[in-house]
């Protein structure tokens, strides 16, 4: 991709091939490029699996996970040291079929980067497995990566370990999802949505719990009920409507992320 000043915003770069240089990305010398809320997975090439970077670029907020070089730069491939990446996870990455996320350096903060990175500030060492019960591992816990659902469940070390100070990250996420909760932001392109407490309805407008749910979802409103459910593709799969409460079966929904949207307002809760 030959793109000066290129913006990326909310976007996704999944199951691409190069040949040679960047299986998704590539960015050339004297190019300047800003990705922000970007998620690049399963792109494969010889040098960079999911990008590869001879210009200068700022990333913020981004997700290189579950890429693969031939040789190295399972996730990245940098020819130069000026980029700044922030807020962002590198994990599953592989080059030769060994673990390797990053091939060069850059300005990496505020970042969550298996194995660890030498030259940057506040990186979290992330752990080779998803998830687990290692006493002194860093676990991603994404949803279910092997689906593609890489958004963050509230145990996630990734969860209120970013830099909100950073310009740019006050926009919604990847699926549209308040950025900053709480004065806190995540690493990553997706934003855990913690719900809020049942004695919080009259501020609010409305209350919906558990999250994770389970067997059945909640929602309280005064007076009319209007909702749908969608899964992280966008698809609506459930409407319904009642009066005050609303209690929903949701037995038969698949474990993953969806949006639960309650008379204009959307959620996202987890199962």
């Amino acid at each position: 991709c030959d793109m000066m000043g290129a913006q990326l915003l909310n976007c996704r770069f999944s199951n691409n091939t190069a040949l040679t240089k960047g299986g998704a990305y590539y960015v050339y010398s004297n190019r300047e490029s800003k990705m922000v809320n970007t998620i690049f997975d399963n792109n494969t090439a010889k040098l960079g699996g999911a990008m590869y970077n001879k210009g200068n670029i700022t990333m913020i907020n981004c997700d290189v996970v579950d890429n693969q070089a031939v040789e190295e730069g399972g996730g990245m491939y940098n020819e130069t040291r000026y980029s700044k990446i922030s807020n962002s996870v590198f994990w599953g990455n592989v080059a030769d079929n060994v673990p390797n996320q990053i091939m060069g350096t850059s300005k990496f903060n505020y970042c969550a980067i298996q194995g660890g990175f030498e030259n940057g500030t506040n990186i979290i060492d992330l752990a080779r497995d998803n998830d687990g019960d290692g006493e002194n591992e860093k676990y991603p816990r994404f949803i279910n990566p092997d689906a593609g659902n890489y958004g963050l469940n509230q145990y996630s070390v990734c969860v209120d370990a970013g830099d909100k100070t950073i310009t740019g990250v006050t926009g919604p996420d990847l699926l549209g999802n308040q950025r900053v909760m709480n004065g806190q932001i995540d690493l990553g392109a997706i934003e855990y949505q913690a719900i809020t407490a049942v004695e919080d309805v009259e501020e609010e407008q409305f209350v919906m719990y558990p999250n994770p749910i389970d067997n059945q979802l909640i929602i309280i409103k005064n007076g009319n009920i209007s909702m749908e459910i969608y899964n992280y593709l966008g698809q609506r799969i459930i409407s319904a409507e009642a009066q005050d409460e609303m209690v929903l079966n949701t037995s038969g929904l698949e474990k993953g992320v969806y949006f639960v949207k309650v008379n204009g307002v959307t959620r996202k809760v987890v199962k």
